[in-house]
């Protein structure tokens, strides 16, 4: 989704305006990693690296931007060489793409974790997989070469050493103990790690005899990769090697769905190009020509395993995130950075082995056994009694997981790589001396022998010539085996591909000039793309670390960032000498960043390939007003990010880039079938279709109409709060939808004109032709303005019927209820339900046919409308889902409405009366939910839907919420202790009748508030939480400070 340009109905965030005032902050330090950035402006200055230093520089120092290597004083930071700084950074630019500011400290007291609900993309999923690569599998094979080596008996003393002490622990059955304290004395004492361990290059070590072999590179220039490979900057060959590492793995995934064999190629077929490299409905294809039927009548297998397959990939994303964050975490308590501390976190990992050594001398093997054989029997065999604990606990306790999670425990306070260098750009930030950014080299790295490499040939045990042998260059090693097709010299692919390139070269001229006319007419997607490609000789000498320059709206200016004003700030202006910016944002303000490509994937690899021209990228800043700065063509963007991330006190969470996917796809088959071309040709007729379908998007930039959603209630708590929600979402689908809202006042429409929407005017929800029209025009409809209009609840239903007959593409109805819907009458006596259930579960129980059941003799609007919906649902064939929710509670994120209902009510009239009130004894008893963790389920669902997932609807899609649990008389009791602090309400709640409350809140209906301020409505989410994934996010302080908001909210009104 293209992001769109700043508010305009902001004074500030016009071009040419007057600039904002900036008021002043108060210093502080929220994480752990905030607090040691302020410390290391106290480190004893042997211990400062050159950003530690202090300088009589007004502005910020520069200590080497732009410069060489060499150039850049050593160290940059104390305590760690300028390597591996820039090492640690240059990561961290390809890892983060995406920051957002939180107001809660996370529980580990560092900053920059991965969001929970970063949403999947097969980018994200390439990234996780190089970070896999580079931080576990090289350590794994590097321990699996220390061990071939100590088996080997090449290097005699050391294994004869370690057989000795193992065979001493077995005779004296002490293998146990022996091993752990083997692991205390590791952690605790790094100089044995070397001792036990003599370090070696392992690309050089061979993994079968232990001895040496020619590096897979063919020399050993890097002492940390497996292949050896030479690289311009320490840890680039590892880089490189990761990215052949998940490049192969497509290959080969591609080559076996494509079904690649040499019993499938013609004998005399040497020119044309491998099929493998075209992706698109490669398998299908191949499956046609092979005389196979693809479609979906022969074969059903095809949907619900892609669905099932894709639907997990997104865990299994975040499952390798978790193990990568978890292993750098360990290797930072190993081997700990400063500022971080040294000693505590291996302190604490020996601390940690200490119980088992001492229970290892008591344990015997005999009971060791037994407790085994008994904890595989128990998780085979006791789901009876696991579930219902487990279910329990997310009950009692929604966040019980997070606080035994590792990070939490014994490595809490220990850092990610990403977490560590972000730690060092603050402490550059904190003394105004910006850390350089790593150094960059268009040269192709030396094929030389790495000297500190070469000597740790030595602790192999091997001899001269041996070593010598294996330490010669030999750049013709690698390329010893060749594929057939790399042998060959398809003269007449190159005459096709160049052929190809030069249109395509013209294409991408036009296309850029067109853009030029475009943007000049307004065209805001144009606007964004000029200045993005790069000619080679476009260099400024004012990049960084002050000045960026970087177009907005389309036009030249420099983005700015000052840091000697009361508070930083980031400004943009078109003329650098203009003291006046053009929109200027307080550091502190900034609530989100995200960087932004200049061109859509396929654009830019379209690019890259036909005019070898680099792509400038963009960064959208989104203030806490939620108002957005789009640059766009920023040289030395990465940077940028940096200082904005590491110059304020926010907080982050980090997203993964994620990239919009094209609508168009090419598709192949077909046209070949058609065409009925011979088998030699076939993969380039597929190649041609692909690079003239690139060529058509960028010329016609067509773009399938993307889903619409019709939003009721949009300027509303919950709809509003929805609304901002999916907005903010970073899920591909979600991001893509476009929006109509219903409006009633000019002023709103106005507002959702000006941040993108459709906003259509409207009188009530009675107008039942009205909204049909309006639904059938979208293909999900939200509806959150009232739960007790069934019959425009049906006109909505029946809109989305002929939305559906128009395009054959799914619709959605999403309705919003409250579970007064299930509560009781204890007052009134009118429906008691003495035989009905405490606690109703989304799950196992049938909740509509309650509903129906319960109508026929107390009728409530509310419950049925519900009726209705689901009926009309079922009748008209839409799918329909109902999210009962509980007592909402917090400030909404919409636009307008910002305060819930139940507890403002009550807190209103507290304050007018000047005590807190419940009915009869207060012993109703409700569920709550923070508008946040509602909102989530609204997002969730829309997920699931996108993702085909098998999401029960109709009378089984009926979704409860709740994070704790109240009592009427407790929620009085709140407020009392709220007030009472406040100086405003006596210290204790008083008891009133149901009738006291009617007769001093007029036209409300008795049985109204008798289900929403005293009946008993318990409510379990179980369906929710297993279905959509759910779990609550916001803990019960939330709920106790949600008094005092709302009595301060009462006293201002």
């Amino acid at each position: 989704m293209d992001v769109p340009d700043q508010s305009s109905n902001t004074s500030s965030a016009g071009l040419g305006s007057e600039p904002e005032i900036i008021e002043s902050y108060d210093e502080q330090v929220p994480t752990a990693s905030h607090a040691l950035a302020e410390e290391s402006i106290q480190t004893e200055v042997e211990n400062k690296g050159a950003s530690q230093i202090d300088h009589d520089e007004i502005e910020v120092k520069n200590i080497g931007w732009k410069e060489k290597a060499q150039c850049v004083p050593q160290p940059v930071v104390g305590g760690m060489r300028n390597a591996e700084l820039w090492l640690l950074i240059r990561r961290f630019n390809k890892q983060v793409f995406e920051v957002k500011s939180i107001d809660t400290v996370p529980l580990a007291d560092l900053d920059m974790n991965i969001a929970e609900d970063d949403a999947f993309s097969p980018d994200k999923l390439r990234a996780q997989l190089e970070r896999l690569y580079m931080t576990v599998v090289v350590s794994v094979v590097s321990l699996w070469k220390q061990i071939v080596r100590l088996r080997s008996w090449r290097e005699t003393k050391r294994t004869a050493a370690f057989l000795g002490v193992y065979g001493f622990a077995w005779l004296f059955d002490l293998l146990i103990p022996a091993v752990i304290m083997f692991l205390i004395v590791l952690i605790a004492y790094p100089p044995a790690r070397t001792i036990c361990f003599p370090p070696a290059p392992p690309s050089i070590v061979d993994s079968k005899t232990g001895g040496v072999q020619k590096p897979p590179s063919g020399v050993l220039a890097s002492d940390t990769s497996i292949t050896g490979a030479p690289e311009k900057h320490e840890g680039e060959g590892v880089e490189q090697e990761a990215h052949s590492f998940v490049n192969s793995i497509a290959s080969v995934v591609i080559s076996t769905s494509a079904g690649k064999h040499p019993q499938g190629d013609p004998y005399d077929d040497n020119t044309a190009p491998d099929p493998t490299n075209i992706t698109q409905d490669i398998s299908a294809a191949r499956d046609a020509t092979d005389g196979k039927e693809t479609s979906v009548e022969h074969d059903r297998t095809k949907k619900p395993v892609s669905n099932i397959v894709w639907t997990k990939t997104g865990p299994v994303m975040h499952l390798i995130s978790e193990l990568v964050d978890t292993w750098e975490r360990f290797g930072n308590a190993l081997s700990p950075t400063p500022p971080f501390p040294v000693e505590q976190p291996r302190l604490t990992l020996s601390a940690c082995l200490l119980p088992p050594l001492f229970l290892s001398f008591w344990v015997s093997s005999y009971m060791l056994l037994k407790g085994l054989g008994f904890g595989v029997g128990f998780v085979l065999f006791g789901d009876p009694i696991i579930t219902p604990a487990l279910q329990f606990a997310n009950r009692t306790y929604p966040r019980w997981e997070k606080f035994i999670e590792l990070r939490n425990t014994i490595l809490r306070g220990i850092p990610t790589n990403a977490q560590l260098a972000v730690t060092l750009l603050r402490i550059g930030e904190k003394n105004k001396t910006p850390i350089p950014p790593p150094p960059s080299s268009d040269a192709p790295p030396p094929p030389k022998i790495d000297p500190e490499a070469a000597q740790q040939v030595d602790n192999l045990g091997v001899t001269e010539e041996e070593a010598r042998q294996a330490l010669r260059p030999d750049l013709d090693h690698a390329a010893d085996i060749k594929d057939d097709s790399e042998q060959r010299k398809p003269k007449r692919s190159h005459r096709i591909l160049n052929m190809l390139k030069g249109t395509a070269k013209g294409g991408v001229h036009t296309a850029l000039a067109a853009d030029k006319a475009k943007a000049a007419a307004g065209a805001v997607h144009a606007r964004n793309r000029l200045g993005v490609v790069n000619k080679p000789s476009d260099s400024d000498s004012m990049s960084g670390p002050i000045c960026f320059p970087a177009r907005c709206r389309g036009k030249k200016g420099h983005a700015y960032i000052t840091a000697t004003a009361t508070s930083p700030a980031l400004s943009w202006t078109s003329d650098i000498e203009d003291v006046n910016p053009a929109w200027t944002v307080a550091i502190e303000d900034i609530d989100q960043l995200k960087k932004v490509g200049g061109l859509g994937w396929k654009t830019k690899i379209l690019v890259g390939w036909a005019m070898e021209r680099e792509v400038v990228d963009g960064l959208v800043v989104r203030t806490k007003d939620g108002i957005e700065y789009h640059l766009t063509a920023i040289s030395m963007r990465d940077e940028l990010f940096n200082r904005l991330i590491a110059m304020g006190h926010q907080m982050w969470e980090a997203f993964r880039v994620v990239i919009k996917k094209d609508s168009t796809t090419p598709k192949f088959q077909k046209p070949i079938q058609k065409l009925g071309i011979p088998d030699p040709l076939k993969s380039w007729t597929e190649a041609t279709f692909a690079a003239l379908d690139i060529f058509k998007l960028i010329l016609k930039q067509e773009q399938m109409a993307p889903t619409k959603v019709l939003v009721t209630g949009a300027t509303g708590y919950i709809g509003g709060s929805i609304l901002t929600r999916l907005l903010n979402s970073t899920h591909l689908d979600i991001k893509n939808l476009s929006y109509t809202v219903l409006v009633r006042k000019p002023e709103h429409a106005e507002h959702f004109k000006s941040i993108g929407m459709t906003p259509v005017m409207f009188e009530n929800l009675d107008q039942v032709d009205f909204l049909k029209k309006e639904a059938s025009e979208h293909d999900i409809v939200i509806n959150s303005a009232s739960a007790f209009r069934a019959l425009g609840a049906r006109a909505l239903i029946e809109g989305l019927v002929e939305r559906k007959k128009k395009t054959g593409e799914p619709v959605w109805f999403i309705h919003t209820s409250g579970t007064s819907s299930v509560g009781n009458r204890p007052v009134s006596k009118i429906y008691t339900e003495e035989d009905a259930p405490f606690e109703f579960n989304d799950k196992t129980q049938d909740i509509h046919a309650y509903e129906l059941k319960r109508e026929a003799h107390d009728s409530y609007p509310q419950r049925a409308c519900d009726v209705a919906v689901v009926v009309a649902g079922e009748e008209l064939n839409v799918p329909t889902y109902i999210l009962m929710a509980p007592t909402i509670y917090g400030i909404g994120s919409g636009p307008f409405n910002k305060r819930s209902v139940q507890v403002p009510f009550l807190s209103k009239r507290a304050v007018k009366k000047g005590y807190a009130e419940y009915i009869g004894e207060g012993a109703g008893v409700w569920d709550h939910i923070h508008i946040d963790d509602t909102t989530k389920i609204y997002e969730l669902l829309l997920e699931k839907l996108f993702a085909k997932a098998d999401v029960p609807f109709g009378r089984k899609g009926i979704y409860f919420g709740g994070s704790g649990r109240h009592s009427w008389k407790q929620v009085a009791e709140g407020i009392a202790r709220a007030g009472s602090a406040a100086g405003v309400l006596e210290a204790e709640p008083r008891a009133i009748s149901l009738e006291d409350l009617a007769r001093d809140a007029p036209g409300a209906v008795e049985q109204y508030l008798e289900l929403g301020f005293a009946s008993r409505s318990c409510t379990n989410a179980e369906l929710t939480r297993e279905v959509l994934g759910w779990k609550p996010e916001i803990g019960e302080e939330a709920w106790e400070k949600g008094f005092a908001e709302e009595i301060e909210a009462a006293l201002a009104q």
